[in-house]
């Protein structure tokens, strides 16, 4: 039972950005996380569950030894294998790609752990309080344009005057855009963006599971305000459409476009899968959750009006120049690419090959391009994208197998992931976003249904 509350604290702490620098470096003129050693104080956490669970996760490696496996993907693994050490030798910093390699390494014993426990109601829950302690976090930075700095918890201080600093520009003032816990603005908004379609599946869930009561049991000449599950539901239904909008209200005040796209798309695919099954019920709770998605929107609307405007239209001096930017940093990334073809310039090191590519200019212009699919490509080179290509063709039917195994909202989640992916780089150079995938092993298993007696 212990072992199971301290996974669940896991979860609930992954924002936490508390590190210890190990190894800092500087880029021209300044110190830059992209090349800095840290040891997190999660990483510590993620360690001790392992240990904890050393057992579950030894006879998970001993099933997969005893399963069957045909030569074919012995020859694949040890390929793989060759490249893997190929590449690491041929960082520019090796230190990077190692420290990379473990941490991913780290994260997977633990998503094997977490499958072990089978306790995804409770981390679930887990990940979804925190969601809502990040927005309600989010919402007093953003009235109190401030952010306090905190070693304990991993944050900078933030002020809207301070250069560097994510804000929103319009022609009278700069507004400070909401961190949370986190390094920047835009990695809020993708943590909020899974929580929102999290939440909204335990909307659903809540709903299914009262309708599986409701047609076993129904209620004949009894008062329906007494029975105990209709008072569950009740609660459950309220607090979670609670959840609902807090989550949302703190995805807005980060003023991430590329998040608010992918939650969009993500809840899209979620309701639309929701209503191949059952078009009625999918409607009618759609619905009502849209409803209370556009009063909330409305009111901050009204609240702080023409913001949302300014960011979508990016009309303003500091939009255009992020739009320049991120132009310059994917002709950047096409660059290296062609600079290292094969092999790549090394895991975890495109920042210092673009180093090498262009030194002596300012540290604010070494960039990673926001895209995850060309910073991976440019990484791992021509024989790293062939062979991911590969193991994705060879074991095609597994992963179709494995998608239709997944839950519903794993499928609005892994929408949420593409479209991040597609427009950001946090989710593969940021150790904050690496984060992110052992959430995608929260959001994969189905919350197990209530049993009726």
């Amino acid at each position: 039972m212990w072992r199971k509350r301290f996974f669940a604290l896991i979860i609930f702490l992954l924002p936490w950005q508390a590190h210890y620098v190990l190894l800092s470096s500087t880029l021209a003129d300044t110190v830059s996380s992209y090349t800095a050693i840290n040891l997190y104080a999660i990483d510590v956490l993620l360690l001790i569950a392992i240990l904890w669970s050393w057992r579950s996760v030894l006879f998970w490696f001993q099933s997969c030894a005893r399963s069957r496996t045909t030569w074919r993907s012995k020859v694949f693994v040890a390929v793989v294998g060759c490249a893997v050490a190929i590449n690491l030798m041929g960082s520019p910093v090796l230190a990077l790609a190692v420290v990379q390699a473990v941490t991913l390494l780290l994260f997977m014993f633990f998503g094997i752990a977490l499958i072990q426990e089978n306790d995804w109601r409770r981390v679930r829950f887990a990940f979804i309080v925190s969601a809502a302690v990040q927005s309600l976090l989010a919402l007093t930075q953003f009235f109190t344009q401030s952010i306090v700095g905190s070693t304990f918890f991993g944050m900078a201080q933030q002020m809207a005057s301070h250069g560097g600093t994510s804000v929103i520009e319009t022609a009278s003032e700069r507004l400070l855009r909401a961190y949370g816990s986190f390094p920047h603005p835009n990695i809020l908004g993708g943590f909020l963006a899974l929580a929102l379609v999290a939440t909204i599946d335990w909307y659903f869930v809540a709903y299914e599971n009262f309708q599986a009561w409701w047609n076993k049991h129904g209620v004949g000449n009894r008062a329906l305000y007494r029975e105990p599950e209709v008072r569950n539901m009740a609660a459950t239904v309220s607090l979670l459409l609670g959840m609902v909008v807090i989550i949302f209200s703190g995805l807005y005040v980060t003023f991430s476009r590329g998040a608010a796209l992918a939650a969009g798309i993500g809840v899209l695919v979620y309701f639309l899968h929701k209503a191949w099954h059952n078009r009625v019920r999918a409607s009618a709770l759609a619905f009502k959750l849209g409803l209370a998605l556009m009063l909330t929107m409305l009111t901050w609307a009204f609240i702080v009006p023409g913001l949302w405007t300014a960011r979508v239209t990016s009309s303003t001096r500091l939009d255009t120049l992020s739009n320049t930017s991120r132009l310059a940093e994917f002709a950047e990334g096409e660059a290296l690419f062609l600079q290292h073809p094969v092999f790549g310039v090394g895991i975890a090191n495109y920042i210092p090959a673009l180093l090498l590519s262009k030194p002596n200019e300012p540290s604010y212009t070494y960039q990673p391009a926001h895209n995850v699919l060309l910073i991976v490509g440019v990484e791992l080179g021509l024989v790293g994208i062939v062979l991911l290509a590969g193991g994705v063709f060879v074991n095609l039917r597994k992963i179709r197998q494995w998608l239709e195994r997944g839950a519903v909202v794993f499928v609005g989640a892994l929408s949420i992931f593409l479209v991040l992916a597609s427009l950001d780089h946090y989710l593969w150079t940021l150790h904050s976003g690496l984060v992110f995938w052992l959430i995608a092993v929260v959001l994969y298993y189905p919350l197990p249904s209530r049993r009726h007696s």
